[in-house]
């Protein structure tokens, strides 16, 4: 009877270890589903992740928007605004209720926020903010600025200090670095920045619009969206996807040619490819070399997907 006790329990013990090994893995990737090549967007008023191999949908932040979001460099946290709120917060992939906001980093009933942008480990924080809230009162809208604070809502600085419309920052991988959208009359155009907003210059040429800049992982291209001239359409129909150096502007590929309203640029990890919004309601990546475009994801909706970024170790 002693020996089959001893029997038992060392099958229970061996199943035991046989469960842990197999699945202790996929609990892990589950709690931490930012790792791995997954994607964060918005899409309507919620933050949703993406594995673009298996089609996989997480939805991490759950109504309340509009929203931008990007991940933080270790993959299970991420940087996001909930504009209606008025909040900047930053939220871990590890906890699967989506009604948990995550750490509050600002609440400025005064300051509409606009889009946030990190550097890789968090340490600074930029985004784009309206003094006088969200709906800026007409006449305001020249006071869209870009501002910086630290992850623990510190020292909270205005960057930029001018009459026009800067937006759409993006924060170089080493943290030394801003691009930013600066519109004025006739346009709008890439500017660069240092961190502590001294430095400002154009890098952008030619004309037309441009939006949504983001660095390439080594922080020497950007890529954004810009406006080319076709007949019959608004500026953000004819818009493609480019990559320039982020030095001095120079060196300009067009990316994408497939007359699709390309939007939200953001380079893959390892930066062989890039990830963009197609028609507003289409996720899409192709190579830097204009190469293997894949269409990974489309709303149900009709429209609302925004604000791409790659997460860590993607493909």
């Amino acid at each position: 009877m002693g020996m089959r006790s001893r029997s038992v329990s060392l099958f229970v013990l061996l199943a035991a270890l046989f469960v842990a090994a197999v699945f202790a893995p996929l609990a892990a990737q589950a709690a931490f589903p930012g790792r791995n090549g997954n994607i964060l967007f918005t899409e309507g008023w919620h933050v949703k992740l993406l594995n673009p191999k298996t089609g996989t949908i997480h939805k991490v932040v759950n109504g309340g928007g509009p929203y931008t979001a990007q991940f933080l460099a270790n993959g299970r946290n991420f940087v996001y605004i909930n504009g209606n709120a008025n909040e900047l917060r930053i939220r871990s992939l590890s906890d699967r209720n989506i009604r948990r906001r995550g750490r509050l980093v600002l609440r400025d009933p005064e300051l509409g926020l606009r889009a946030v942008s990190s550097d890789a480990d968090g340490r600074h924080i930029v985004f784009a903010a309206v003094r006088g809230g969200y709906q800026p009162r007409k006449g305001l809208e020249h006071r869209i600025e870009i501002y910086s604070i630290n992850r623990d809502g510190s020292n909270l600085t205005r960057l930029t200090r001018n009459r026009a419309f800067d937006n759409d920052p993006a924060v170089s991988p080493d943290g030394s670095k801003v691009a930013f959208v600066r519109r004025k009359k006739g346009g709008a155009r890439i500017f660069t920045m240092n961190i502590d907003g001294s430095g400002q210059r154009q890098v952008s040429h030619g004309s037309g619009w441009k939006r949504s800049p983001s660095y390439s992982p080594d922080g020497r291209r950007i890529v954004y969206a810009g406006q080319l001239k076709r007949p019959g359409l608004d500026r953000w129909e004819s818009a493609e996807i480019f990559s320039i150096s982020a030095r001095d502007g120079s060196g300009r590929i067009r990316i994408t040619n497939d007359r699709g309203e390309a939007q939200y640029p953001s380079f893959s990890p390892n930066g062989k490819k890039v990830l963009f919004v197609r028609h507003w309601n289409q996720l899409m990546s192709v190579n830097v070399d204009r190469t293997g475009l894949n269409k990974l994801y489309e709303t149900p909706y009709g429209g609302g997907v925004l604000w791409t970024n790659w997460g860590p170790a993607a493909n």
